[in-house]
């Protein structure tokens, strides 16, 4: 199973009691953003009992009991809702675009992805105001907002992710240090924003933005 929202440490606190014995054999996978559990054993019905007995203790955390990524997860919500897709990038700089492009058969549902890197992309590509842009700067909530919104408005868009941030390693100040990230999510008419810090370098941050806001799209979807 998928697991979204929970550090490793925590969830192996959850379910200590299951991991202390080889019959199931129960390990925790952790992966950019995400962390998957396995239970192996030669009894069928010993191994269900046990997937049962922990997806019930981590119900609030996951995301797919059948081990799938998050972007495949996403994947399959809009299909099976007819819904399509896209994402405005800046510190990410495609790589929302690319989670979702390296799903088989992403094209049924994934419309448009763009990268606005500078300012004035921003407001070409998805009408970001210049207003916002000078009071609350690139990197910022409400600029992230009228990116989802814009874009999706553009492209006709279901849902839309934006994510704009410092990813380092210069960069950063007091208020937004390295690390520090932004992500907005458009979806089917209503918007939340998100600011998030994360350690690790460059590449790391940004891989972790994608995931987080991917986790996040699935988490309030299926709060519904």
């Amino acid at each position: 199973m998928t697991l979204f929202g929970i550090s490793e440490s925590r969830l192996g606190e959850m379910i200590k009691n299951f991991m202390v014995t080889s019959e199931p054999l129960v390990g925790i996978t952790a992966k950019t953003g995400f962390l998957q559990i396995s239970v192996m054993g030669f009894s069928v019905s010993i191994v269900e009992d046990c997937f049962s007995s922990i997806a019930n203790i981590v119900k609030e955390y996951v995301i797919s009991k059948e081990g799938k990524t998050p972007p495949e997860i996403l994947i399959d919500i809009c299909r099976d809702n007819k819904w399509n897709l896209g994402s405005i990038e800046s510190c990410t700089g495609g790589l929302i675009a690319d989670a979702f492009v390296s799903v088989p058969g992403s094209s049924e549902v994934f419309v448009a992805g763009a990268v606005s890197y500078s300012n004035n992309a921003k407001m070409n590509f998805a009408n970001v105001s210049q207003q916002s842009l000078n009071q609350f700067g690139a990197v910022s909530e409400e600029v992230v907002r009228e990116m989802a919104i814009g874009f999706a408005t553009k492209n006709q868009l279901d849902i839309c992710l934006a994510s704009s941030g410092v990813a380092g390693p210069s960069g950063g100040t007091k208020e937004k240090p390295v690390g520090t990230v932004c992500l907005g999510l458009f979806m089917q008419g209503k918007t939340l924003t998100f600011t998030v810090k994360f350690g690790g370098n460059r590449q790391e941050i940004r891989a972790r933005s994608v995931i987080h806001i991917i986790g996040l799209v699935i988490q309030n979807y299926n709060k519904k």
